[in-house]
């Protein structure tokens, strides 16, 4: 399948992507990018230091990681001028409505299932639903970002395409959250701070690979937008 394209260079390597599961493409992607990658992070690292910037260092990551792959050539200017100008008020409301979120689901499952002791299968049923709400949105979100920056769109549109793209896809989508939490697992369990010099791009670089590989496979706005 012709995947339409802004560019030549977009095209070839948008079909190049669709030809390697997700997992080893950014593996091999990070080796060639290890040095600018790293310093990629060390800029996300630099511009989260006050935490509230977070959500303007991710988004600006991300757009990196997107422009690398689709163009190849990026430069680290990519965080701070298109990443930071054309997504940050998006990249700040969903880190809001990410956190009330999880905020909200986690408490509906703790309030269930202390329930459940004395009201039994019902408690236990609206628990377990919770449960299966909270798993679907986290697996939504790792979609979220990576569809804002490569199509230029806004939150909501993000949100159900990310929804979409998870129930179609629902096994890989979960591996996909399973190596995010496994990471940051690692970096929390062992204390392994230099990590953080490869996490925050590995993760973003992983998922919008994933995404670009099924946007070669369904039809979800595969135009990738014009380069900066």
């Amino acid at each position: 399948m012709e995947i339409p394209s802004q560019s030549d260079q977009g095209n070839r390597v948008l079909i190049e992507l669709r030809a390697w599961p997700a997992v080893k493409n950014t593996l091999v992607r990070y080796y060639d990018d290890l040095w600018r990658l790293i310093a990629a992070n060390l800029l996300w690292f630099t511009i989260s230091i006050p935490i509230v910037t977070l959500p303007a260092a991710t988004i600006g990551l991300c757009r990196y990681c997107e422009r690398l792959l689709v163009y190849d050539d990026p430069s680290l200017a990519t965080i701070l001028t298109s990443g930071f100008k054309r997504f940050l008020l998006r990249a700040y409301v969903f880190a809001l409505v990410f956190l009330l979120t999880v905020v909200a689901t986690g408490f509906s499952v703790f309030f269930y299932v202390k329930q459940a002791e004395q009201f039994g299968f019902i408690m236990l049923a609206l628990g377990s639903l919770a449960i299966c709400f909270t798993l679907f949105f986290l697996m939504c979100s790792i979609y979220v970002l990576p569809f804002m920056v490569h199509q230029d769109i806004g939150l909501g549109l993000a949100i159900k395409r990310s929804a979409l793209l998870a129930g179609a896809k629902p096994l890989v989508t979960f591996l996909l959250l399973l190596l995010d939490g496994l990471l940051v697992g690692i970096v929390v369990q062992f204390r392994a701070l230099p990590l953080i010099l490869f996490v925050p791009s590995l993760s973003l670089l992983k998922n919008t690979t994933a995404l670009l590989l099924a946007l070669g496979e369904m039809e979800i706005g595969t135009e990738p937008k014009p380069k900066d």
